[in-house]
């Protein structure tokens, strides 16, 4: 004999109970989906009070530096170069002068690609990253203009200027074939406050002159990336103003703000750079430079010494001896630096946290 279930019909019990753990389910789905847009809720409103510059810029007061500064002479000129986006800018803290130039790499908008190649496994070898990401870019500049060291030096030295480098031009060794350097220039100038001769520029050059009934001096902040390529450091446009500003100001004292040092120029522009060199009087003119991660005094030819401080944040503190440079030199050890000029003086040092690292004699 077949044995054969029949459908269970539904009862006063059933029927309750069915409706009871519907109605727990629906509760229950809502309240998880309370607890958890009340979790993300609370890490935006978190994120936002922790780290503001996730939306917007800080807000923060630096002026157009017009062309001709009368009336002023800026006795101690600090500078430097190479900031990570990720650590902390302690040393910035440190700098306290009349003027503050930074070299270049003060952003790094493609550190995201490079740590990933140095951590990408072999067998990922095929995996690119996109380069050029300009969000990216614009998040890093309001990072940096949040950060509490970079607000107080602002308030602290009384004027600053900025050039560019590779890492905040482009990426890395980027030079004339960047395909977001007009986005570049837009964040850069903008960030920076340049004023309207450098925003008229094909790229970001320009020049700041102080003078006073007695003196003169001639801040030179010359593009190495906008148009420069394999085989050409200058364009016309840039050799032609550059020619002509040293030819109006040759009883003028000097600064030459290179975002990279002049001996690797000689290296793959030698012509250029040589006929450069040559135009300048080394008794009236100091050469600075930033990028290599690596502080040094470099003597180039026509009697020309080039002053590289690098990196401000990167490497950290070690162990260093303070050497008085008679001839090319660099530290061992190496840490986080900042180059101060003294024009009373006469001299430029390599500073880190724990005191100077490097000086030299200039202008002599």
């Amino acid at each position: 004999m077949q044995n054969h279930e029949y459908l269970r019909l539904p009862t006063k019990e059933n029927i309750k109970t069915s409706k009871n753990c519907k109605c727990c389910t629906m509760n229950c789905c809502w309240i998880a989906c309370i607890i958890v847009i009340s979790i993300i809720g609370i890490a935006i409103i978190s994120s936002v009070l922790g780290w503001p510059w996730i939306l917007k810029t800080c807000p923060f007061q630096l002026s157009p530096m017009p062309e001709i500064i009368e009336g002023y002479i800026p006795t101690n000129i600090s500078f430097s170069s190479c900031m990570a986006n990720w650590r902390e800018h302690r040393l910035m803290n440190h700098i306290h002068s009349d003027l503050h130039i930074f070299l270049g790499d003060n952003i790094y908008g493609d550190d995201y690609n490079y740590e990933f190649e140095y951590v990408k496994p072999d067998f990922l070898w095929w995996v690119q990253l996109p380069t050029h990401i300009v969000a990216y870019y614009e998040l890093l500049y309001r990072k940096l203009s949040c950060r509490k060291s970079f607000q107080d030096l602002v308030k602290r030295v009384p004027l600053i200027v900025s050039t560019w480098d590779d890492h905040d031009y482009g990426s890395d060794d980027e030079l004339i074939n960047n395909t977001m350097k007009q986005e570049a220039k837009r964040m850069f100038v903008k960030f920076w406050n340049l004023n309207q001769a450098r925003k008229n520029v094909t790229g970001i050059y320009g020049s700041y002159k102080f003078t006073n009934q007695s003196s003169s001096v001639l801040l030179i902040l010359p593009d190495l990336r906008f148009s420069t390529s394999n085989e050409r450091l200058f364009d016309q446009e840039q050799w032609s103003w550059l020619t002509g500003l040293l030819q109006q100001n040759k009883d003028s004292s000097i600064i030459l703000c290179m975002s990279v040092p002049v001996r690797g120029l000689l290296r793959i522009y030698p012509e250029e750079t040589r006929a450069l060199l040559s135009m300048l009087n080394k008794s009236t003119t100091v050469i600075i430079s930033g990028d290599p991660h690596v502080p040094s005094i470099t003597h180039l030819p026509y009697g020309h010494i080039d002053i590289t401080s690098s990196p401000l944040a990167m490497v950290g503190i070690s162990k260093h001896e303070y050497t008085v440079c008679n001839n090319s030199c660099s530290v061992i050890n190496n840490q986080d630096n900042y180059g101060l000029i003294n024009l009373h003086e006469n001299t430029v040092t390599i500073m880190s946290e724990e005191g100077p690292l490097l000086q030299t004699r200039i202008m002599t």
